[in-house]
């Protein structure tokens, strides 16, 4: 009994420090026409230092930085940076 509510709070927490759902994801692929289509890796790093409130504040600065997008990630609301690595 233990184990398993264990298990389930983790998964719990998971899924409440993600933003959304496809987050959660970790490796993704369609299939188009019989061709397998991969998604590019993501490389992320930490936006402008101090909490972030709006998603698109941190996309506009992670973009003068030369990265893809950005946005707010997890509980402490912290802007991440990404680009395709």
């Amino acid at each position: 009994m233990g184990k398993a509510l264990f298990a389930f709070l983790l998964v719990l927490v998971v899924f409440a420090s993600a933003s959304n759902l496809s987050d959660v994801v970790i490796f993704r692929t369609s299939v188009e026409t019989g061709v397998k289509v991969t998604e590019a890796k993501m490389c992320q790093t930490t936006g402008h230092t101090g909490s972030c409130a709006l998603d698109r504040t941190c996309h506009s600065s992670c973009e003068k930085q030369g990265f893809a997008s950005g946005k707010c990630d997890g509980l402490r609301r912290r802007c991440t940076c990404y680009k395709e690595c």
